[in-house]
C-alpha cells in the first residue's frame, strides 16, 4: 500500500509568498468548482471559496504514449512492481498467473530527465468453475490492479510507492475493460513539495484527492467530495 502521512483532513504544507487564501479550482466552466483551500499554514478540503481567495488551477500533467522512449523505461519498472505486489496478494487463480499484465496508462510532470510519473498496470481473468452453480455461484472476473508513482533519477526510473487492489464483478456486469483507478487532473508546485490533484468516479459526484509523492512515500493530503 502506499505509505500515507494523514492529519484528518488536514496536512502541513509550507507555502512560500502566500498572501491569503488559496483555493484550488478544477473543470472549466459550468463544471468548473473548488476542492482545496490552503490558508497560509494548512490544507483542508472545500467546496466553497471564500471572497477574496486567490484562485489556482493545477498544472497539466502529460499522457505518456505507448512505445515511447518514457513508456519503455517505466514499463520494466511497473512490471517488477506488478510482480511483487501480485505475489503479496497470494491468490489463488493459476489462471491470473499466467495472464499478461497490461500497462493500462503512465502520466507524466515534468520534463522526462527529471519526471514524476503515475501508472496504472493490470490483469483480468474470468473466475469461473465447470462444477459451479450459476444461480448461486456466477462467472465472474477478477481484476488486481496496480498503481503508484516513480521518480526519473539518472536515466533511471525510481519507484516511490505502490498499492494493489483485488475487486471481483460478476462476468455479466463487469465493464469490457478495467477503469481507471484514479485520473491525474494535474498538479501543484509548493517550494519542493509536488502536488498530485487525482479525480477518482465513484459513482454520482466524484472525489478529488490530494497526494504528494515524495522520497519513498506518498502522503495523502486530503479528500474531497462536493
Amino acid at each position: 500500500m502506499f505509505r500515507f502521512a494523514v492529519l484528518g483532513s488536514l496536512f502541513f504544507v509550507p507555502l512560500a509568498n502566500a498572501a491569503g487564501d488559496l483555493v484550488v479550482f478544477v473543470g472549466s466552466g459550468a463544471t468548473r468548482r473548488p476542492i482545496a483551500r490552503f490558508d497560509g499554514e494548512r490544507w483542508s478540503a472545500t467546496c466553497t471559496a471564500p471572497p477574496g481567495a486567490t484562485e489556482v488551477t493545477p498544472q497539466s500533467v502529460r499522457r505518456v504514449a505507448p512505445g515511447s522512449s518514457e513508456w519503455n523505461a517505466v514499463e520494466p519498472v511497473a512490471r517488477d512492481i506488478f510482480s511483487r505486489r501480485e505475489r503479496e496478494q497470494r491468490l489463488a487463480v493459476q489462471r491470473l498467473a499466467a495472464a499478461t499484465m497490461t500497462l493500462d496508462a503512465v502520466h507524466a510532470a515534468g520534463s522526462a530527465a527529471s519526471a514524476t510519473y503515475y501508472f496504472e498496470a493490470s490483469k483480468r481473468v474470468e473466475d469461473t468453475s465447470a462444477n459451479a452453480d450459476p444461480d448461486t455461484d456466477p462467472a465472474g472476473v477478477l481484476t488486481l490492479r496496480v498503481t503508484g508513482w516513480l521518480q526519473a533519477r539518472s536515466g533511471r526510473s525510481i519507484p516511490i510507492a505502490s498499492k494493489a487492489d483485488v475487486e471481483w464483478q460478476q462476468l455479466d456486469r463487469a465493464p469490457a475493460a478495467a477503469p481507471a483507478d484514479l485520473t491525474p487532473v494535474g498538479t501543484l508546485r509548493q517550494g519542493e513539495a509536488l502536488l498530485w490533484v487525482m479525480q477518482r468516479d465513484e459513482g454520482g459526484a466524484p472525489s478529488f484527492i490530494l497526494y504528494e509523492p515524495r522520497g519513498s512515500a506518498v502522503r495523502m493530503v486530503l479528500r474531497t467530495r462536493c
